[in-house]
């Protein structure tokens, strides 16, 4: 991976998820004020021979999500140059060839090419394709090489998106939630994967997990997803977190989804210090004073 810092401030880090089809994982960020990840988007590029990268189709709809998350300054930025692109239409690295591969991640890829490839399920070319044909003899494997895996935890998980409900994810989903040591984006991915699962009946377990103080901002969607769940307990840990700069939004759009009007004086006592925060703390008001 390799972060480019542009005039604005705006940095974008790449990582290459397929040698094959040179297919890259973006992540957008602000590096002017918090240095904050946005996301890590599904955004597809082509590395052209002069180190360019050109933009793909899925760009502006990610952009978009990350919009409605609240992340309006680097998405407005973002958006502008989608709608607007430069002549080009490659973003300008200044020149410079890009880095070479890290040769552990090289090695790891290879190696998860052999062995999916032994088992009757190869990953070269186009495998999100090939693994919804036929996802039963991608699931376990890639359930297991999510944990294992160092360096493409990323693509893995995008690749499970195709597998209508792996065995054993949800189980390894939680496990590596809690791997503290882990990057904080990957943790946010997992806890992003664990709201998608909307699954009420994991919010004991994802309680303790996404209110522990080491998880950051990683623990963002998880608290959506305690308030979706409407789990009671969870009153008092998101009441906590209105005062987090990283968390304050989320715990209160999952206050307002948790419907308990005992927030209501903690939300109202809230001094939200980004946009995100002071929408999403009008919207629970307006919820619970209903």
């Amino acid at each position: 991976m390799f972060d480019v810092v542009h005039g604005d401030g705006r940095f974008v880090s790449l990582r290459r998820s397929s040698r094959e089809n040179e297919r890259w994982n973006v992540e957008i960020g602000d590096g002017a004020t918090t240095g904050m990840v946005v996301d890590r988007l599904a955004v597809e590029w082509v590395r052209a021979e002069d180190g360019s990268v050109s933009f793909g189709q899925h760009g502006l709809i990610f952009t978009l999500v990350a919009l409605w998350r609240g992340y309006k300054g680097p998405s407005m930025n973002w958006l502008k140059w989608l709608l607007h692109p430069p002549e080009t239409e490659v973003i300008d690295f200044s020149g410079g060839e890009l880095p070479e591969p890290d040769p552990a991640a090289e090695a790891e890829y290879e190696r998860m090419l052999a062995e999916f490839a032994a088992a009757g399920a190869p990953l070269d070319g186009h495998p999100a394709e090939r693994i919804q044909a036929n996802p039963d003899p991608y699931a376990p494997l890639l359930v297991d090489w999510l944990e294992r895996s160092e360096h493409h935890k990323h693509w893995i998980l995008q690749l499970l998106a195709v597998v209508p409900d792996p065995p054993g994810l949800t189980e390894a989903l939680l496990r590596e939630f809690g791997r503290f040591e882990l990057p904080e984006h990957w943790r946010w991915s997992v806890g992003n994967a664990l709201h998608d699962l909307n699954r009420t009946d994991l919010a004991p377990r994802l309680l303790p997990l996404a209110t522990d103080p080491r998880q950051g901002m990683a623990a963002q969607m998880a608290l959506i997803a305690l308030g979706r769940a409407r789990y009671a307990p969870a009153l008092e840990p998101l009441i906590e977190r209105l005062d987090d700069p990283e968390l304050e939004g989320h715990a209160a759009e999952a206050l307002r989804k948790l419907g308990d009007p005992a927030a209501l004086p903690a939300l109202e006592a809230m001094a939200p210090r980004s946009e995100f925060g002071r929408t999403a703390r009008q919207r629970a008001i307006r919820a619970l004073r209903r």
